[in-house]
């Protein structure tokens, strides 16, 4: 990536985490994608981490906003390869 294209992507990483409920409906729609491209036994990993109430505290939901939104970038990148 370029260094505008990380500029961007860390601009809009920020701006997401600053608002909890943006960053609430970000993750949960980053889950709804990424059933569509990790193995269902992955996904239901994620499902059962949702269920513990520690997921949704603002400072876990910005750790797995990063780490959700790395793995569909990382799989969107392999897919082009």
């Amino acid at each position: 990536m370029s260094t505008s294209t990380n500029s961007l992507t860390s601009f809009i990483s920020d701006y997401v985490k600053a608002d909890r409920k943006l960053l609430l409906n970000s993750v949960v729609e980053l889950t709804k994608n990424l059933s569509k491209i990790l193995s269902a036994e992955d996904h239901e990993c994620i499902k059962l981490e949702q269920n513990n109430p520690q997921f949704w505290r603002k400072e876990n939901l910005c750790k797995f906003y990063d780490f959700y939104l790395n793995l569909w970038n990382e799989n969107r990148v392999s897919k082009l390869n």
